[in-house]
Parts: structure tokens; C-alpha cells; sequence
């Protein structure tokens, strides 16, 4: 259950290395720069659970809600910084096509459970004859 990937960790590298490639390196190769940078924000993130683990009263369960809080914090960030470094023109077609997707998904999704009035009414129809 406590993988790099539910704890945040590969997540809060990801982040430092978009980081350092937005910011241009920090004066250091990109070879250099980026798994510093996803090293560095990998730490940060480990002493942050460290610190969430060390307080009293802490069980796992909110230990894995801390790191899985971490993993969206640093997923936000990321699209933020990937977001902010696409071109203007871009940016604009960008945020109409996220607001579509966001628009269509909330009209189009079904109230059972993710299956389509036309899959429900096969699996009923098939029901009744024996299928």
C-alpha cells in the first residue's frame, strides 16, 4: 500500500523536474538540473510524511491520506506549471477545450454507476431471455 506513487514521492519528483526545466535549469546542465531538482522535491515531500509519521496519535491510514494528498498537491502544481508555459494563443484554446471536456463529462456521465442507458437496457433485455 505504500508505494513511491501513493505516498507522493514520484509525483513531488515530477513536479521538482518540471520545476527546474521551467525555471531554466537553475544555471546547471539539464543532465545535472533535473534529477536534482526531482531528487530535492522528492526529499522535501519524504520529510514532509516524515513529519505527518513523527506526530502524535498518527496511524497509518492518515499517513497514506498525508502522501496521497501529497500526490495531488504536486499533480496540481505540475499542470500549473505545464499550463503556465504553454504560449498565449495556446493557453486560450486550452482553457476553452479543458471547460468542453469538464462541461461534457458532468452532462454525459450516467447515474448508474459508469454503465450507458443502452448497455443497462442489453444486460436487462438479456436477463429476461436467459442470455
Amino acid at each position: 500500500m505504500a508505494s513511491p506513487y501513493t505516498l507522493g514521492m514520484a509525483a513531488a519528483a515530477g513536479f521538482g523536474a518540471a520545476l527546474v526545466l521551467a525555471v531554466g535549469g537553475l544555471g546547471l546542465s539539464a543532465m545535472i538540473a533535473v534529477p536534482l531538482g526531482a531528487f530535492v522535491f522528492s526529499m522535501l515531500g519524504a520529510f514532509f510524511l516524515f513529519m505527518l509519521a513523527s506526530m502524535r496519535r498518527m496511524n497509518t491510514e492518515t499517513i497514506i491520506l498525508g502522501g496521497i494528498a501529497l500526490l495531488f498537491l504536486s499533480q496540481s502544481l505540475l499542470s500549473l506549471i505545464q499550463f503556465r508555459n504553454l504560449p498565449c494563443k495556446r493557453r486560450n484554446a486550452c482553457m476553452k477545450s479543458v471547460a468542453l471536456a469538464l462541461a461534457a463529462a458532468l452532462v454525459s456521465s450516467p447515474p448508474d454507476g459508469g454503465r450507458s442507458y443502452g448497455e443497462d437496457a442489453e444486460f436487462r433485455q438479456g436477463r429476461q431471455h436467459g442470455v
